[in-house]
This record gives structure tokens, sequence and C-alpha cells, in this order.
């Protein structure tokens, strides 16, 4: 794939996040959040199964955008939970604890890449 085609590819992504995040929020409020969590989290591992099971470079495309899909649909549920069960005079912590694997993985994960394509030249 090109990269200009990998690079749409990446801000599909992210624009996918403006139509499925509002979704994702009716789908918590209308099925309860621990259910519409449920179901993100079995999209997402069969996404994540047909990125990795992939034999073409359409089939990838479609399943990463579904993998982002699934995963914007998640985040009004999983905040929604955190808000729940976390004391009102501890939200911050909560909320910061409940990011922090998030910003962990993406600011190792470019570093974690480039060695990974400069060591086996893809």
């Amino acid at each position: 794939m090109p990269i200009e085609l990998s690079t749409i590819l990446f801000s599909l992504v992210s624009t996918m996040g403006l139509l499925s995040t509002p979704i994702g929020g009716y789908f918590a409020d209308k099925l309860g959040e621990k259910k519409w969590l449920t179901i993100t989290f079995i999209g997402t591992l069969i996404a994540i199964t047909g990125v990795a099971l992939s034999s073409s470079i359409y089939f990838l495309a479609t399943f990463y955008l579904l993998n982002g899909f699934f995963q914007f649909t998640g985040i009004a549920a999983n905040s929604s939970l955190v808000a729940r069960f976390t004391p009102k005079t501890r939200r911050g912590l909560g909320y910061g604890l409940f990011f922090l694997p998030t910003n962990l993985v993406g600011s190792v994960s470019p570093l974690v890449s480039s060695v990974i394509v400069s060591n086996f030249g893809i």
C-alpha cells in the first residue's frame, strides 16, 4: 500500500470517531453500558482477527476501519462506567488512571513501530 493511502486510512479511522462516538453513546443509553461495552469488545475482537487473517489489502483496510469504529463506539460506555464507579471526590484521579494506559501505549508505540520497521525493512 502506498504511503499516501496508508495516511488516508489512518485519518479515516479518526474521522470515523466523529460518527461512531455519538452512535456508541446512543446504544450505551439504550442497551446499558455493560451490555454495549461487551458488544463493542466482541466487535473489536472480530475486527482484529480479521486484520490478522486478511489476505488482501482491501480486507485489511475494511477490518481496520471496523476496528476503529468499535473502538470509538465504546468510549461513551467506558466513560460512564468510570464516572459511576469512581467517587465524586476522586473523579480526577479515576479518569487520569483510566486514560493512562492509552497514553502510555500512544507514546511508546511509535518508537516500537520505528524499531520494527528499521530492523525488518518493512
